[in-house]
């Protein structure tokens, strides 16, 4: 049976004018190979963040998927 690891990682930073921010992600393996690294950025501005949403999408379309959003 295949086998996923999901390593989550966080990234933060500190400014004394913007104060601080955070951003998640993760490095993904599939058998003991990494198939995905989505390395969080945390920064003032153009930070780089994952959610577990992002992460689960991310995965799913590496094997193959296709994700559709409901119509409203």
């Amino acid at each position: 049976m295949p086998t996923i690891k999901i390593e989550w990682l966080s990234d933060d930073h500190d400014c004394e004018t913007c104060g601080s921010t955070y951003a998640d992600g993760a490095l993904v393996w599939l058998d003991g190979d990494l198939i995905l690294e989505l390395s969080p950025s945390a920064y003032c501005y153009d930070s780089t963040h994952y959610d577990e949403a992002d992460i689960y999408r991310r995965i799913l379309e590496k094997l193959g998927y296709e994700i559709k959003e409901p119509k409203p």
